[in-house]
C-alpha cells in the first residue's frame, strides 16, 4: 500500500448542510484538516465496534476473544454497526490518505511526519502505547480535544486529549496534513 505524502485541496464528500464557519450555500476551499475532522465528526455518538467499520461508513466487527464483548459476555462487536479507533482515521483520511487498518500500522506508516504535543494542529493522528504496542488512535480536532472511538460499550466521543485515554499512555502524534492552505 502506498501512503500519499502531506497534501493539500481535495474533493469532499460534505454535503452543503454541513459546511463549517455559516458557509452554507458556497462552496469553499477547505483544507484537508477540515475534510478529515468534519467527517470524524459526522459519526460522533456513533458505537464503538470491534473490528467495525470501513473507509465508506460503519460496519459490524467481531470478537478475537478478548475484544468485542459487552458486560454480559456476549459478543456485541458482531452485532454492533460503528468504528473501532483505527477504522475511524482510516475513514476520516480516505478521500485524501489510504491509511491501513490497525493503529499500529497507521503509527508506522506515519511516523516519518512527527509532531510535538505542544504542537498539535486539527488533522493530527494521535497515538497510544501500554509499553508492548500501539493500543489506540485518535483524531486530533483543535482545543486540546480528540475524536476517538474508545471501546466496547461507548460511542465515539470528542473528549479532552488527557481523558481520551490514560495520560501515562500517551505516546506521539504525526500529521499528514499540509495546514498552510485555506
Amino acid at each position: 500500500m502506498s501512503l500519499v505524502h502531506p497534501q493539500s485541496a481535495v474533493l469532499t464528500d460534505i454535503g452543503p448542510g454541513e459546511w463549517p464557519h455559516g458557509c452554507q450555500g458556497t462552496t469553499p476551499l477547505l483544507r484537508d484538516a477540515d475534510v478529515v475532522v468534519r467527517r470524524a465528526t459526522r459519526w460522533l455518538g456513533t458505537p464503538y465496534s470491534w473490528g467495525g467499520g470501513t473507509p465508506y461508513g460503519p460496519s459490524t466487527g467481531f470478537c478475537d476473544g478478548t475484544n468485542g464483548y459487552g458486560p454480559s459476555g456476549e459478543c456485541a462487536a458482531a452485532t454492533t454497526p460503528g468504528f473501532d479507533c483505527s477504522s475511524l482515521v482510516r475513514y476520516a483520511y480516505w478521500p485524501i490518505n489510504r491509511l491501513p487498518r490497525v493503529s499500529a500500522s497507521q503509527y508506522a506508516v506515519t511516523s516519518e511526519y512527527t509532531v510535538g504535543r505542544t504542537a498539535l494542529r486539527e488533522g493530527d493522528l494521535v497515538f497510544w502505547h501500554n509499553g508492548t504496542r500501539i493500543y489506540h488512535v485518535g483524531l486530533y480536532c483543535g482545543d486540546d480535544e480528540v475524536i476517538h472511538a474508545p471501546r466496547t460499550g461507548k460511542l465515539i466521543s470528542r473528549v479532552p486529549l488527557d481523558e481520551a485515554m490514560p495520560r501515562k499512555d500517551y505516546y506521539g502524534a504525526t500529521r499528514l496534513l499540509n495546514l498552510s492552505a485555506r
